[in-house]
């Protein structure tokens, strides 16, 4: 088995793009938020964490979080991301 070192990880000093990020679970977007909040992610089966610096473009096809009824969490993910 080859171990991988993740989408975040490997993106370290460049870009992520997040496509059709208004479908995201709220469970990952709590994981996204803290992730980009602390600039760190833990990889599976790590005892620390590991810092990134990485750019997030994010799209989808929902309206704004002001204009919807969406919950808190994505309103959140929304104004992090901006």
């Amino acid at each position: 088995m080859q171990a991988s070192r993740g989408l975040f990880i490997a993106a370290d000093h460049g870009t992520v793009f997040l496509d059709e990020i208004g479908e995201m679970p709220v469970h990952l977007q709590v994981k996204l938020l803290r992730a980009i909040e602390e600039k760190q992610v833990w990889a599976v089966g790590s005892t620390k964490p590991v810092r990134v610096d990485i750019r997030i473009i994010a799209s989808t096809n929902r309206d704004s979080p002001r204009k919807s009824r969406l919950g808190d969490s994505a309103m959140t993910s929304f104004i992090a991301l901006r």
